[in-house]
């Protein structure tokens, strides 16, 4: 499962950067019967100053590059600074840091961080999104982690009847919460933990449909929620998540006008 992860988000990053270019704007020649809308391996290779061979051992994860090698692949495709990082990730920085495969355990600091946080709602999950402690504010944002009775997964909880009637950015949030689950195993590695909930993911059909199309990314450090609350009002908040050493994560929800 690991290097299937990492094989399919690598392809999914490079193709759809490639679609998203016209061959014409990128200075190079237009040609009759183009199969596919974008680049073409050809024309990406042509731009990066490498074989085809070698472009499309690189689609199918069967490269290790130097990275300037994947300076020049970056450069081709106009990635941005996301995309890039995404692109270094999953090429050859995917094994970046070791953690227990046992689960990890909450910690008196970590409800101590919770309830330093309050009033504003705050959450810390282990690496793959197991909820270890969370203040009475959060909630209001993720109402399956007051009905859960076993370890809730603010992941899993999206899917839950209740994330439906209340959360109005749904799919977004779905998309970037499994898209992230994908790069923590692949950074972390695939213990018990992992496992676990990458099972229950694929067990409901909507996880499960997210798990097949979207791909692994770094790039998760900020959301946005838009939740509608009891009284029917829509209630927007920013999400910064810092992630410590151990694989935990501190997530912190923030009102516009705290940001501004």
């Amino acid at each position: 499962m690991y290097e299937e992860i990492r094989k399919e988000s690598l392809k999914t990053l490079l193709r759809s950067c490639r679609k998203g270019l016209e061959p014409q704007r990128m200075g190079l020649p237009p040609k009759q019967h183009r199969r596919s809308e974008g680049l073409s391996q050809e024309d990406a290779a042509h731009l990066a100053g490498v074989s085809v061979r070698w472009w499309s051992d690189l689609e199918n994860g069967l490269q290790t590059p130097h990275p300037e090698m994947l300076d020049a692949v970056a450069t081709a495709l106009r990635m941005s600074t996301d995309q890039r990082a995404d692109l270094y990730f999953l090429a050859v920085g995917h094994t970046t840091t070791a953690i227990s495969t046992a689960p990890v355990q909450a910690e008196p600091q970590d409800h101590e961080l919770v309830l330093r946080a309050h009033p504003l709602p705050a959450i810390v999950t282990d690496h793959v999104g197991n909820v270890l402690a969370r203040n009475t504010a959060a909630v209001a944002y993720f109402p399956d982690l007051e009905n859960s009775h076993d370890t809730p997964n603010i992941t899993l909880c999206l899917f839950e009847p209740e994330a439906a009637e209340r959360i109005l950015n749904l799919g977004e949030l779905r998309a970037l919460r499994i898209a992230h689950l994908k790069a923590m195993f692949l950074r972390h590695g695939a213990g018990p933990t992992a496992v676990d909930v990458i099972q229950r993911v694929l067990a409901l059909p909507e996880a499960a449909l997210h798990w097949k199309t979207e791909r692994a990314t770094v790039n998760h450090t900020v959301f946005t929620t838009h939740v509608r609350t009891a009284e029917g009002a829509v209630e927007e908040l920013t999400w910064a998540i810092a992630e410590f050493t151990n694989g935990k994560q501190f997530l912190i929800g923030f009102p516009p006008r705290a940001l501004s």
